[in-house]
């Protein structure tokens, strides 16, 4: 019986691969101590909009890096608020060259940031043709940890055809002004 060396050692690989991925995925779900701090930040912001169950916290790159400080302190990590926040920029940063490249960057479990190009095109608008020429606009897909967490997650108040779909009333309009 003759063994194919090069299909086993391909056939390796790609298992390899998959567990690879799994335990990527599994990393990136997050864990108890980094939900509990989640909602420590959250509580000290002030910045909301309004969600179905209530306010939701807008959370910007500070508040991020609070985050991310108190879970490496919380597991003896130490870096300085200097070394934090390099590693952050070099992260965002990466992401954005390599698209800039032509790459799509996957985050196994997280998603995927990409650069989709779209073709020109022909317009009516007001009844006037015009040419719309072609653009990049950047994309993003999530993963299946992502859509997972998303599943549980305290949401937006819903607009347009899904506010209607869910039988939710438009918000009030505001008041008119009184012409003198």
């Amino acid at each position: 019986m003759k063994i194919d060396t090069q299909q086993t050692a391909a056939n390796n690989t790609k298992v390899a691969a998959v567990n690879e991925d799994q335990a990527s995925a599994a990393s990136i779900q997050p864990s108890a101590d980094m939900r509990e701090l989640a909602k420590k930040v959250i509580s000290g912001i002030t910045r909301t909009k309004t969600g179905v169950s209530g306010p939701i916290a807008i959370v910007y790159k500070t508040d991020l890096f609070d985050l991310v400080k108190s879970y490496l302190e919380k597991n003896s990590i130490a870096l300085s608020n200097r070394q934090l926040n390099t590693t952050l920029n070099a992260v965002f940063q990466a992401i954005l060259a390599l698209n800039e490249a032509g790459a799509s960057v996957t985050i196994i479990g997280f998603g995927t940031f990409s650069v989709v190009a779209r073709d020109e095109r022909q317009t009516s608008k007001f009844g006037e043709a015009k040419t719309v020429p072609q653009k990049n606009y950047p994309s993003f897909t999530s993963g299946k940890v992502f859509k997972q967490v998303a599943d549980t997650a305290v949401t937006a108040e819903p607009k347009g055809k899904l506010r209607e779909k869910l039988g939710l009333k438009k918000p009030a309009a505001a008041p008119e002004k009184e012409e003198l």
